[in-house]
C-alpha cells in the first residue's frame, strides 16, 4: 500500500501539472521557470538537514527533537526572508527590468513556499522514523491532491 501511495501522488502531480500547463500561458509559464531554480536552491538550506538526522539518529530525546523542529521551522523563515529580500535581484539576473514587478511578487510568494514546506518536513521526519510508510503515503496522496485542487481552482 506505500507503493500504491507514490504511484498514486506521482499520478495526482502527472495529471495536475498537464492541466497546469495547459491553464497556464507561455508568458506566465516563463516567469515561474526564472524564479524556481533560485527558490529551490534556497530550500536545500532550509531545513539543516535536520530532518535526515531525525530519521537517522539512533536515539533521540524529546527535547532534541523539539529543538529540531523548531530550528527547521526557523530556518524555513531565513531562507523564506531571504527569498523576499533577494527578490529584487532576480530581474537584474535575467537582465529584465520590464519584468520586475512581476518577478519580485512571485519570488516573494514562491518564497513563502519555503516556511510552509519547514513546517511540516520535521512531522514527515518522524513519521519515517518510526516506519509509518503507510500514513506518509495517505498524507502525501492527500496533500498532492489538495495542492493540485489549489492550483487548478485558483
Amino acid at each position: 500500500s506505500s507503493a500504491a501511495g507514490q504511484i498514486g501522488a506521482q499520478v495526482v502531480s502527472i495529471v495536475s501539472l498537464a492541466i497546469l500547463l495547459r491553464l497556464v500561458g507561455p508568458h506566465d509559464y516563463g516567469l515561474v521557470g526564472m524564479v524556481t531554480p533560485q527558490v529551490l536552491f534556497l530550500r536545500i538550506f532550509a531545513t539543516f538537514g535536520l530532518n535526515i538526522a531525525t530519521v537517522q539518529q539512533r536515539e533521540l530525546a524529546d527535547d532534541a527533537l523539539s529543538r529540531s523542529v523548531w530550528l527547521t521551522v526557523l530556518g524555513g523563515l531565513a531562507t523564506a526572508g531571504i527569498a523576499v529580500a533577494a527578490s529584487p535581484l532576480i530581474p537584474w539576473l535575467y537582465a529584465r527590468p520590464e519584468l520586475h514587478a512581476q518577478l519580485v511578487r512571485l519570488t516573494a510568494a514562491l518564497g513563502g513556499t519555503l516556511l510552509v514546506s519547514a513546517l511540516g518536513v520535521q512531522h514527515l521526519a518522524i513519521l519515517e522514523r518510526r516506519m509509518q510508510f503507510d500514513r506518509l503515503a495517505k498524507i502525501r496522496v492527500g496533500s498532492q491532491i489538495i495542492g493540485a485542487a489549489a492550483a487548478i481552482l485558483r
